[in-house]
Formats: structure tokens, sequence, C-alpha cells
């Protein structure tokens, strides 16, 4: 190709059409035409990626003929995205086909264009696990520095291929600037480490801010976690305070919550009697397709019937302390070591694990549970409540009951002390019901290991000063409820 130059001639563009490969375009000077050429575009970029993964659309092939360099680089894509440099990396979002327009432009003013798609697959699921275990950490709050801590006591264990160990941890805006004090929830599987000061395993997903005290977030991480670490068997983990049925208000006249996780920012946490906790279940049942294997809440007073009375019909085995539980929780490290050295452990033993090692610990009350057992309990409660409204004695009984029982929080007694001096009772009836209901009771504990002669559950019985919300509370389809109201005025 023969380019004529005429120094200081004045020139008149004629602009030709852009191209992939490029094309002639006529300079004329003076009269005289010269031939300039368009630039070249040009797009690589793999046939195929899966979901999640990264793509390179590189456009660096891209020339101006006349050996400048280009002036502009402007990419369009059909997912929405754009960008100015040479190359274009994405994350795509969703799967199908997705293309990348590139537009280059010379210092001549001309430009040309190059279109690049890639085929973003469906990632295929993990291999199926024999056990999927989510740990819902809340440390939206004073506990921000523990959760932290038992997140690498897991870490002490981690995952295995047969076991997910999945995390998301929220943390607070303040009490800990540990580990980089980000403030954010993150989502972890957690790999197996040695260091105990610093949580090492790679992050999966940064969400931002969250509220940690609506069932929907815990909801949507049971959904997470069981589309990308599908397992034979799941267990889902709450963590962080909890207050049960009833807890004092404070000094400040706060009003009473009751309930379990607590998040700080949003001042709400996950309520049991106004129906959060069975939200919540009900949605981690059909993320998994199947009831839980096993559900625990390493917080304080979640060992309640009235707790276990909403769990029962979405997992086999609750896991849950009457009594007050240091900061420290659970002892991760050790009780979870046994499942991930032999998946095939059932929820029973895993439970058995978590309760003992607390309890060896040091530290306070922990029992297992078997769900299967609670509708029987149930009827056998209702039965008692009904014989002790319809004793002449009945209200002396309640009371010399509630008066010597071991109590938790004030309002609730140790459900196996109150039904033993309530079969001390005279009346044939009464004895017969709470005989009966101790049985059904004994069904239910599959294992306790627990100070203050605490028997694995407690119950509301209040001495005095009835909380009237207990009676529109998801028990009060039985007679527990109009004992209670019965009794105490």
């Amino acid at each position: 190709m023969l380019l004529v130059l005429l120094a200081c001639a004045p020139t008149e563009l004629k602009v030709g059409g852009g191209s992939e490969a490029g094309g002639p375009v006529e300079e004329v000077h003076s009269g005289q035409e010269v031939e300039v050429q368009d630039p070249v575009a040009k797009v690589s970029v793999v046939p195929t990626i899966q979901l999640g993964e990264e793509v390179l659309f590189d456009g660096t092939a891209s020339i101006d003929p006349t050996g400048k360099q280009l002036i502009s680089w402007d990419w369009s894509c059909t997912d929405g995205s754009v960008g100015d440099q040479p190359t274009l990396s994405l994350v795509p979002t969703a799967a199908g086909a997705l293309s990348c327009t590139l537009t280059v432009t010379a210092s001549s003013g001309h430009s040309a264009t190059a279109t690049g798609s890639v085929q973003v697959e469906e990632a295929p699921p993990a291999p199926m696990a024999d056990w999927t275990f989510l740990f819902f950490i809340n440390g939206d709050n004073d506990l921000e520095e523990y959760a932290l801590l038992d997140v690498n006591e897991l870490e002490q264990v981690g995952s295995t291929e047969k076991v997910n160990f999945l995390v998301q941890l929220d943390r607070a805006a303040r009490y800990s600037r540990a580990d980089g004090d980000w403030t954010s929830a993150r989502r972890l599987r957690l790999e197996k480490d040695n260091n105990e000061n610093a949580i090492t395993s790679p992050v999966i997903s940064d969400l931002g801010e969250v509220d940690s005290g609506k069932a929907s977030t815990v909801v949507d991480f049971v959904k997470w976690g069981a589309e990308t670490y599908p397992a034979k068997h799941y267990a889902l983990v709450l963590w962080d305070h909890g207050d049960g049925w009833y807890i004092a208000a404070d000094s400040a006249g706060t009003t009473p919550r009751k309930g379990v996780s607590w998040d700080e920012g949003s001042n709400r946490e996950i309520s049991v009697a106004d129906g959060d906790l069975a939200e919540l279940l009900s949605g981690a049942v059909e993320a998994t397709g199947q009831p839980l294997d096993l559900f625990g809440i390493d917080a304080c007073l979640m060992g309640l019937w009235e707790v276990a009375y909403v769990v029962a019909p979405y997992a086999k085995t609750y896991v849950g302390s009457q009594d007050y539980e240091g900061a420290y929780g659970w002892k991760y490290d050790q009780a979870f070591a046994g499942v991930a050295a032999d998946s095939t452990l059932g929820a029973p033993v895993i439970g058995d694990s978590i309760a003992s090692t607390f309890y060896a610990s040091g530290d306070s009350t922990q029992s297992v549970s078997d769900m299967s057992a609670m509708p029987a309990l149930n009827e056998a409660l209702d039965n008692v409540a009904v014989a002790l409204m319809a004793s002449d004695t009945g209200t002396d009984v309640w009371d010399n009951a509630v008066y010597r029982s071991t109590s938790y929080d004030d309002v609730n007694s140790d459900l196996g002390q109150l039904l033993d001096l309530i079969a001390a009772s005279s009346d044939p009836a009464v004895v017969q019901a709470a005989t009966a209901a101790l049985a059904a009771y004994d069904g239910v504990i599959l294992s306790n290991y627990a100070r203050r002669k605490g028997t694995g559950f407690s119950i509301y019985a209040p001495s005095r000063r009835l909380d009237r919300s207990y009676l529109s509370g998801p028990w009060s389809a039985g007679s527990w409820d109009e004992l209670v109201g019965a009794m105490v005025q």
C-alpha cells in the first residue's frame, strides 16, 4: 500500500465505516487522495465458564495500523457492565450467554468494534457431604470478642470432604478491633488451621450490614448453605445472647425481651412467643428439604419447654441450656472434633458431645432432647394442668411446687423438679397425671449435664405477677398457659 505525504498541504477527511477488520479511508490533500486505515478491534475470551467464576474480556490485540496508540477503549456488555480499559474482568451473576462489545478509537477519530461472547454455565453442586453444620454467629453486640474466639475454635477442627462447617459471622462497629476490625457480616467455609488468634478461612462472601435479629436473615444463610454445600444431614446453631421466654426489665426500664440473637444495630431479636423462631425454622426446613437433624442454641436460658414446643415440628434433636451460659459459649474445638473424624455420627451423639464438653469446661447446664417425643410430653402437661385446676388443693400444690423447685431467672422452674413436687399431691388424679408427665419427660431428655440439679428443661411457672403475653404464645393451644393464668394473679 502506498502512502503519499504532501507536506504543509491542507487536508479534508473522508470518514469510512469502522469494522472489526478495519478498512481504508481517504484523506484529500489539495485535490490528491491519501489512503488512511481504520483501527482494528479484536476481543478474545474463553468460550465457557461456571457461574461464580471470573471471566476476562481481552481487547489488547486491538491496534491502529498506522502504528499509533489507540486513544480510547469502551466496553458495553449485555449484563449492563461497562469499562474503559483494554481489558474487562467480570463475575457474572446469572447463567446464560454474556456478550461484551469493545469500541476502540484511533487518534484519527476513526473507530472500530468487536464483540466477544462467553457461555455462563450453572456450577455443578458440591459433592454430597454427610453433614453440613450452619453456625449463625451474631456478634453484632457486646459479645463480638467471644464470637471471634468461637470461630477460631471451630477452625481448630475445620471442614472435611464429608463435613462442612459453614459460618455466617456478623460483627459490631465497636467492642473488638481484632482480626482486621471489619464490621460487616461474612460467610465462610471453615478450614483447619492452628492459629488461635486470627480467622484464616477464606471469605466466600461479604454481605455488608445485615440484621441478625431477623428470622429471614438466618433463612437466607441456610438456603445458601444447603444449595452450595448439600448434605445428607443438616445442623443449625444460633449463637448469641438468649433470654428464653422472659428476662426482667433492666434499671432503665427496658421492655423485657423474649427471644434470641439480639442485633445491637437494629435493636431487635428473634422472638419465641411472637412467631419469629417458628418462621426461622420453617424456612430452614423448606431450604434443606428435610427436618433439621440437629438444632442448637448457644445462648442463655433457651432450654425451655416453650422453646422446644416451637422447635419440635422442625428438628429431630435439640441442644440448649436452661441456665445462664458464660460468654465463651460451647467448647467448639472439642464438641465437633468427633464428627469431623467420623462423619457417620448421629445427632444425639453429636449433641451429647456438645453438652458434655461444655459442662466439663466448668460452665453451666446443657441438655440434649428428642423432639419426636415432645407431642407426648405436651399432652401429659395438659393433663397435669387440667388435674390441678380441678383439684381442691391445686393452688396449694402449685404454690409449694413453684416455691421449692429450682428457679431460673425468677420465673422459670425446673420442669422435672416441678413435676416431682406436684406428684406428691394428696389428690390421686393429680398424682396420676404428674407421674405420667414425668415418664413422658424422661422420654424427651436424651442426655443432661446440669448444675443446680437441673433436669433438662425449665418451664414458665411464676409465683406472682403474670406476664399476660404468655397466654397468647404458640403453646396456648394447650392447657399449661390456662393453669398459669389461673394460679397467678
